[in-house]
């Protein structure tokens, strides 16, 4: 971990920390779209290697990710067939098996942090960890997950010219994401302030012990709905309390994505079978579900 020493990586971090819930999330928001879009380079970059060594090493990983959805998919056919005499429509079926698979995702991104949190928090205690360490493993936990190799390594076969597939459910699935990355710190870096003993650590006396603190307090006294200030921040169920909104804007996003990715994977089919450009048939099939949401809503309003 001395790499993130040498490159300034903490300081960088401590003051990410520090920020706002919503200014985390805008950061890491944009951070995941540029970790997509390095990773999926890159795994384009391997799969053209002329090596079978290469192929195989993406397209291995690219049938984890597959095998993955494939089984949420059969379990999720299976108990709509076991509960209902009727059968789900297919678009509902797939919406539903998005769902569970990216909210699964957002779920394991989120406890990760969180975990991370109550077991240094032990060993911290036990002083068998540092501060240091503690923030080392908190920064390779973001870098990974931001990275997203997986997703992007399934998208190694789309030409990047039909990249316009992935926009609409992207922009929500990542939302998603991002939230579940900023949340699981939130509450991580609640459960645990390794940083009161900062000053024991020498590696970092670059910096002032009180401005480490207090940007890390603010972390715990963070008001993430800033207009509410009839709650007290001293107050531990406020705090619990501000939790729920992201994650439920956790779940409506993620939902929507759901909503959208089998549409925009039937599009992308389309175009392709029949030689159009995927841009202008998204617009219209978008154009004409919009147009089709505003009729149905005036028809009963």
């Amino acid at each position: 971990m001395e790499v993130f020493k040498i490159i300034n990586i903490q300081r960088i971090f401590l003051k990410f920390l520090s920020y706002s819930f919503l200014k985390k999330f805008f950061i890491t928001y944009f951070m995941v779209w540029c970790g997509f879009f390095i990773m999926l380079l890159i795994s384009k970059i391997i799969y053209s290697i002329p090596s079978i060594f290469a192929k195989k090493t993406i397209s291995a990983a690219s049938s984890i990710t597959t095998a993955k959805f494939r089984t949420v998919e059969t379990v999720v056919s299976t108990t709509t067939k076991a509960v209902s005499s009727h059968k789900l429509p297919s678009y509902f079926e797939y919406s539903l098996t998005y769902f569970i698979n990216n909210f699964s995702a957002c779920l394991v991104i989120m406890f990760s942090f969180i975990a991370l949190s109550y077991i240094y928090k032990k060993e911290i205690n036990k002083g068998t960890a540092s501060p240091q360490e503690y923030l080392n493993m908190l920064i390779l936990f973001y870098i990974v997950i931001v990275l997203n190799p997986l997703t992007a390594i399934v998208g190694h076969s789309i030409d990047l010219k039909n990249i316009l597939v992935l926009l609409p459910h992207g922009l929500f699935e990542f939302m998603g994401f991002s939230l579940s990355i900023v949340l699981g710190i939130t509450i991580g870096l609640y459960i645990l302030n390794p940083f009161k003993s900062i000053d024991n650590e020498e590696d970092m006396n670059n910096d002032s012990v009180n401005d480490i603190n207090n940007n890390i307090n603010n972390i715990n006294n963070d008001n993430i709905n800033n207009n509410d200030n009839n709650i007290s921040i001293n107050s531990k169920n406020s705090k619990v309390l501000k939790f729920i909104p992201p994650f439920l804007l956790i779940v409506f996003s993620v939902g929507l994505a759901a909503l959208l990715e089998p549409i925009d994977w039937l599009t992308y089919n389309y175009s392709e079978n029949n030689g159009l450009f995927i841009g202008n048939v998204m617009i219209t099939v978008y154009k004409n579900i919009i147009i089709y949401i505003i009729h149905s809503i005036l028809s009963v309003i």
